[in-house]
């Protein structure tokens, strides 16, 4: 890393030549990655309150399919995954 300050500071166009090349080559297969790698997506996290701080998995599997129902009346959704963890349940969607 000290070799490439040192360059850096002696030869500094060169130093600039090789940043502007690591950006127009980034640019170029910017163009080329294609619109469905940026799909618009959210996450909604709903934590349940319980008396011990724990929702047990029926209870968790019930919360994520009631929100899963409401959210899949929107239009435009083409996917809508679910987690459930310890106290918490994770709706992802990804629309059009």
């Amino acid at each position: 890393m000290q070799k490439l300050a040192e360059v850096c500071i002696k030869r500094p166009v060169f130093a600039t030549m090789l940043v502007m090349a690591f950006v127009v080559v980034g640019a170029g297969q910017l163009v080329r990655l294609g619109v469905d790698r940026f799909r618009p997506s959210t996450a909604h996290r709903q934590r349940a309150r319980r008396a011990s701080g724990r929702l047990h998995r029926g209870g968790r599997d019930q919360v994520a399919q009631k929100l899963e129902e409401q959210i899949n009346t929107i239009q435009g959704i083409n996917e809508l995954r679910s987690i459930s963890g310890s106290g918490a349940v994770i709706i992802i969607v990804t629309s059009t």
